[in-house]
């Protein structure tokens, strides 16, 4: 192989594995979405309690959702948004059930 074919390899290798990550991520971050709507419409019905389970665990799964997306997109400000809004979601959960 050529110094320039194995270059090339090496592009298109790379290209196609962030192209996988960030397909993963688009997905997981649309999930995250729908996750985050879902919680607060149900909230601000009043179909469900803000320190319900149901609430904090579409909290939490929006916000992984969400983080992934981040992550994938190297969005710093999201990534360490999501994170903190992980860690309220588990304290919530821990506080409800212990």
């Amino acid at each position: 192989m050529s110094k320039h074919g194995a270059s090339f390899h090496l592009l298109h290798h790379r290209k196609t594995h962030n192209s996988k990550w960030l397909l993963i991520g688009d997905i997981l971050g649309w999930v995250g979405a729908v996750s985050l709507i879902s919680a607060y419409f149900l909230a601000s019905t009043g179909v469900v309690s803000g320190q319900s389970p149901t609430y904090q665990v579409l909290n939490i799964v929006g916000a992984f959702g969400l983080l992934a997306l981040a992550l994938a997109r190297r969005a710093i400000p999201s990534v360490a948004t999501n994170i903190v809004w992980l860690i309220i979601g588990f304290v919530a959960i821990a506080r409800l059930f212990f």
